[in-house]
């Protein structure tokens, strides 16, 4: 199987991972799970990829289901419109629990989710 596209994701500065959608017997998607993540994403998160592949993002992330912003990511997965968060204000449970400051792409991909950010804390 040709990996280009992962290569080429692995080299960019910005972090980006994927997500495949988790639903309950209704069909409600509930949870999603990381399926790839880059080498930004992997050393921003202070994971390996083999430690977050299989992992759920609301088990990495809690305060996304608080914030509201775990909904859109449900409405990007389930209407496929691409949403940019710019100067997302998130409480980090990766990092503290420090208030920092990011700009968010959120994007359907085949099955799943698309989602890169980059950490703009430093713009301010």
């Amino acid at each position: 199987m040709d990996r280009w596209p992962e290569t080429t994701l692995d080299a960019l500065p910005q972090a980006v991972v994927t997500l495949e959608p988790v639903q309950n017997r209704a069909g409600t998607i509930v949870d999603f799970v990381y399926v790839w993540a880059n080498e930004a994403a992997c050393s921003y998160n202070k994971m390996s990829r083999d430690e977050m592949v299989g992992l759920r993002l609301l088990e990495v992330f809690p305060g996304l289901a608080t914030t509201g912003t775990f909904k859109q990511y449900v409405e990007v997965m389930e209407t496929g419109l691409t949403v940019l968060l710019e100067d997302f204000i998130y409480d980090n449970e990766l990092r503290g629990m420090e208030p920092l400051r990011y700009d968010v792409r959120l994007a359907r991909g085949g099955g799943g989710l698309v989602v890169s950010w980059l950490d703009v804390t430093d713009r301010f």
